[in-house]
């Protein structure tokens, strides 16, 4: 069964190890993650994020049993666990597959994954406009046309530009 986890920011790693320990090493973790780059005083750096941002998709056979959730809520990194799990393991799995089929070899999620869905506003996580708000106007097959505050542009989907919904 799976179970989102809240946990401490910094302490993600503490927490799997506990979880371990507590259960046993057949526990699975889940956290997609995204790749972007930015220019930081002229040098290129590659980072890494969640996206679920502080959040983790735990799955253990144990976490059917309220009992076993109540005893690890003390779990060194834990916050707490999401309620209702139980009604939506339908809509955990389908999230799961789709972000899976979305990840390149490394793991990380690609463009595609954001551009599945059609939101109204969006921000630039790397590239020239890092941390710009824009919103999506209309979406076509290869680009994407936006408004940046006056500003009405189009981006190609094969630019380096990486955004994510906001």
């Amino acid at each position: 069964m799976w179970v989102l986890a809240k946990y401490k920011i910094n302490e993600l790693e503490t927490m799997k190890n506990c979880l371990k320990k507590s259960l046993d090493e057949s526990i699975v973790f889940y956290n997609p993650k995204i790749k972007y780059q930015k220019y930081v005083k002229n040098n290129l750096h590659t980072y890494e994020k969640f996206i679920l941002e502080g959040y983790i998709i735990c799955k253990h056979t144990k976490f059917e049993d309220c009992e076993t959730l109540a005893k690890l809520k003390s779990t060194k990194g834990l916050q707490y666990f999401l309620n209702g799990h139980f009604k939506n393991q339908i809509e955990i799995n389908e999230f799961i597959k789709k972000c899976k089929t979305h990840e390149d070899a490394d793991g990380y999620l690609k463009q595609d994954f954001f551009e599945s869905a059609i939101h109204t506003k969006a921000r630039f996580i790397s590239g020239l406009f890092t941390n710009m708000i824009f919103s999506i106007i209309s979406k076509q097959k290869n680009k994407l046309k936006i408004k940046i505050g006056n500003i009405t542009t189009t981006i190609d989907n094969k630019s380096n530009y990486q955004y994510r919904t906001v």
